[in-house]
């Protein structure tokens, strides 16, 4: 029996079976995750990407995109924390904010890629569109109803996930220990099998 199968998928079944009972404190959560995800980004852009081009234009671009980034970053961080009492105090004020910030994001990032050009042009079109379809969603959806959606979704995927890979590991983990045990009586009786087929070749030869 393989102990990390059975350690993963208990870790994910009380993750989900935790995502399922206190969706509430998985919003405040995930808020507080894609935060540091944010001001990671914003960092990372200031290290690397704005190295990319000497192009002023460019670069005070890129300056204003991660400073956006870091700025949200830090909101999502800080606010949930300081005022997020509730799920519809984070999610009703995060709604609208954070649709227009990823649409301020995502031109930030299309004229990136128009300055900076090449291979690395696609990469920027790529994560503009990522922003715009989720400003979208945003703008469409009550980030609430989404928000509990996507948790109680997420919480069953989970935990339905967890107990099958428990599952399997029990069936597999019986499974070979039954064909080691059967294994061990064929080897067993091998040896009695051969000094009855002796013992008959020796009757026969008398």
């Amino acid at each position: 029996m393989k102990i990390k199968n059975i350690a993963l998928g208990s870790v994910l079944a009380l993750i989900g079976l935790f995502m399922m009972i206190a969706p509430a404190t998985c919003i405040k959560l995930i808020v507080i995750l894609l935060g540091l995800v944010a001001v990671v980004e914003g960092a990372y852009n200031l290290i690397k990407v704005y190295k990319l081009s000497d192009n002023s234009a460019y670069r005070k671009t890129i300056l204003a995109k991660s400073l956006i980034s870091i700025a949200l970053g830090i909101s999502a961080v800080i606010f949930p924390i300081a005022f997020g009492k509730t799920v519809a105090s984070i999610w009703t004020v995060f709604n609208y904010c954070l649709a227009v910030a990823l649409v301020l994001f995502a031109i930030a990032t299309f004229y990136s890629g128009y300055l900076i050009g090449g291979d690395s042009k696609k990469y920027f079109t790529k994560e503009g569109l990522i922003c715009l379809i989720i400003a979208a969603i945003l703008f469409i959806i009550p980030v609430q109803t989404l928000g509990k959606a996507v948790v109680s979704i997420i919480g069953v995927a989970a935990l339905i996930i967890g107990i099958v890979l428990i599952a399997v590991e029990i069936i597999v983990a019986k499974k070979m220990k039954a064909n080691t045990i059967e294994a061990a009586a064929e080897v067993k009786d091998a040896p009695a099998t051969a000094e009855m087929s002796a013992d008959k070749s020796d009757s026969v030869t008398q």
